[in-house]
């Protein structure tokens, strides 16, 4: 994201870990999956 510096990102994992929530996270091509696009995407 680079919007914000690309600390938006951040600043959304950085809330839920306040908030007290365990966050995983994986960036993923949609291609992969037979989708036709090629964007990625964070799961």
């Amino acid at each position: 994201m680079k919007k914000y510096n690309g600390n938006t990102f951040n600043t959304i994992l950085s809330t839920m870990a306040e908030l007290g929530y365990f966050v995983r996270y994986k960036v993923m091509n949609a291609s992969d999956y037979g989708i036709p696009q090629h964007r990625n995407r964070i799961v």
